[in-house]
């Protein structure tokens, strides 16, 4: 018998043993594998709390790209540019797609943030935000966002600079991540999956670094946004605006404030009219629809804007009207 032979009539039991004694192997070579780093620990905490933005500009005929990262149940960060005069903006998370019902300016538009808001809470926590006095020159952070729209792409680099800008008390973070266009109002995040600053501008081809706002900005808006509704009722008050005592603003019942058919302007003109009424319709209150006697139309959501348009009319020798305040329509015939 040749020794071939007696090896393939070797007992089922042996083959057993040998099978096994591999896998108890492979087990022990997976055990002896090292543990999560902290790139992907981040990216492990933070990813489900990334979208990625996607904008409708008509005037541009395309979509446009940026990300947002997830702040409160319902309510998402991004930069202003991304969404700016746009009618229909989607994020998306993976295979979850979602619609955005509101966009709610900074009130202070030298800061290029917007929070987004969808009508169901999302099923992960919100970020966790963390203040500026913890951050140093040098500390290792964390991009993560969707530059040319490669959703949930992470980077790493170093914070190279906390620069602060005249008018603020809280510096603008430079950090040496790699980022590119499609990444702006995504999120620049610290060892721990805290948010620090989302990504406002992104260096060109051959550069290594980005900007981005401190996170602590953020939590700043809720303060700003009912000082701006104060202001802003006070000046639209000056334009004839009426107020319920609840602060809602009295229709003239001309039409419904989704009614788009009935914007007062000819048929030949009424596409781009159209257009920017929809992009109107997307913003979340304060905001305004004006039309003027020599043509122009467009949507303001800061008071500071409609008193400069205002003054622009006067100088202009040229009436505006407003269509619409905040959720009514306001036309008097």
């Amino acid at each position: 018998m040749s020794s071939t032979g007696a090896t393939l009539r070797q007992p089922a039991i042996y083959a057993a043993a040998v099978f096994f004694g591999s896998l108890c192997l492979l087990q022990s070579t997976f055990a002896e594998l090292p543990a999560a780093t902290t790139p992907e620990k981040v990216f492990t905490q933070v990813s489900p709390r990334v979208w990625m933005v996607k904008a409708d500009s008509a005037a541009e005929h395309g979509t446009r790209i940026g990300s947002a990262v997830l702040i409160a149940p319902s309510q998402f960060i991004t930069a202003c540019h991304v969404v700016d005069r746009t009618g229909k903006i989607v994020l998306s998370n993976g295979a979850t797609n979602v619609n955005v019902d509101q966009v709610l300016h900074d009130p202070d538009r030298t800061r290029d943030l917007c929070l987004l808001r969808v009508t169901s809470p999302m099923s992960v926590a919100p970020i966790a935000i963390a203040p500026v006095n913890t951050l140093r020159v040098g500390q290792q952070v964390f991009a993560v966002s969707s530059p040319r729209g490669l959703e949930l792409s992470l980077t790493d680099g170093l914070i190279s600079a906390l620069r602060v800008e005249p008018g603020s008390e809280l510096p603008i973070i430079q950090s040496s991540t790699p980022v590119s266009a499609g990444s702006s109002g995504g999120g620049l995040f610290d060892a721990d999956g805290r948010l620090i600053g989302v990504i406002k501008s992104v260096a060109g081809q051959t550069e290594n670094f980005a900007f981005s706002y401190p996170a602590e900005w953020v939590t700043q808006l809720p303060n700003r946004y009912a000082k701006e509704i104060t202001d802003w009722t006070a000046v639209l008050k000056t334009f004839g605006v009426k107020f319920t005592t609840d602060g809602n603003v009295v229709s003239s019942g001309y039409a419904a404030i989704t009614d788009i058919g009935a914007l007062p302007v000819s048929a030949e003109g009424k596409s781009g009219v159209e257009i920017a009424y929809k992009e109107y319709l997307l913003l979340a209150a304060p905001r305004a629809f004006i039309f003027t006697s020599d043509g122009q139309y467009g949507s303001f959501s800061d008071t500071k804007s409609i008193v400069q348009f205002a003054a622009d009319c006067s100088k202009r020798k040229v009436s505006c009207k407003l269509y619409a305040v905040d959720n009514a329509v306001v036309w008097q015939q």
